[in-house]
């Protein structure tokens, strides 16, 4: 499965030109850059204006909503198993496995270092930001909510929440850890190549399947990959805004003509 995942990264990295790579061997820009990002991402609610907080409202009444339809949407999707739909939720899976995903990001970024290809090890950076940021959103709500998974208990029941006790195995179902990474590598990828259609095109069914995958294998509700998928496809957006702001616009003469350079900071 993680072979798929590498063979996605890699095809967008083919279609870039070959540059002098900025990848940086030192520890700190990694650690400050990151830093940089979770903060920028906190602090994103206080930039916001009102179509941003719609569009929460909006999603928020969505999770709402799908609260009180998960049993019934669990009876439904797991009905007729089958050995195609299997195989399919096992691919999805993985696209959201944080192991096979770690091990794609970082085969990604070394290929591109290695062979110089500056926009996709700046993609790779800027989606394994998004994934390590939306990872610690998830699990530090999974361990104030601890909400029941369809799996646990003799009888599953979706109103089971603050059941149990923070950093314990059980009861972590709200939001899906594997929803959310999936998401933040679509949203991080797409957001990133914005110029190019068909990532986000191939990126967010994919990060659905893995959506679908994990309310097949009765680990999460409905309301749960909701939940997921909007923290990752926010995450991945805001940490693509904080790269953006990184590029400035330098005014500047040259025998009397004004002149517009581009700089971009690190």
């Amino acid at each position: 499965m993680k072979k798929i995942l590498v063979i996605c990264l890699i095809t967008i990295g083919l279609s870039e030109g070959w540059a002098q790579s900025l990848c940086h061997s030192s520890p700190v820009f990694y650690l400050e850059d990151g830093w940089e990002a979770f903060i920028h991402t906190v602090k994103a609610p206080t930039r916001w204006k009102t179509r941003e907080y719609i569009i929460l409202g909006v999603a928020a009444g969505g999770i709402g909503i799908a609260v009180s339809q998960d049993e019934a949407f669990q009876d439904w999707i797991i009905r007729n198993p089958g050995p195609v739909k299997d195989g399919l939720a096992d691919v999805g899976e993985a696209m959201g496995n944080v192991y096979y995903v770690s091990g794609a990001m970082a085969l990604s970024y070394g290929g591109a270092c290695l062979f110089r290809q500056e926009r996709f090890s700046e993609a790779v950076w800027v989606t394994t930001k998004s994934v390590i940021i939306s990872a610690l959103i998830t699990h530090t709500l999974k361990n104030i909510i601890n909400r029941q998974r369809p799996s646990e208990g003799q009888f599953p029941d979706a109103d089971q929440w603050f059941e149990g006790r923070p950093f314990e195995k059980e009861n972590k179902s709200f939001p899906s850890g594997h929803t959310t990474t999936a998401f933040a590598i679509a949203s991080g990828l797409s957001h990133y190549y914005h110029d190019q259609w068909w990532v986000g095109a191939v990126a967010y069914p994919l990060a659905g399947l893995t959506a679908w995958s994990r309310m097949y294998h009765t680990k999460h509700w409905l309301s749960d990959v909701l939940a997921g998928a909007v923290i990752g496809t926010f995450t991945g957006k805001v940490v693509n805004t904080q790269e953006n702001l990184r590029v400035s616009v330098l005014p500047s003469s040259f025998n009397g003509s004004l002149l517009l350079g581009l700089h971009y900071s690190f």
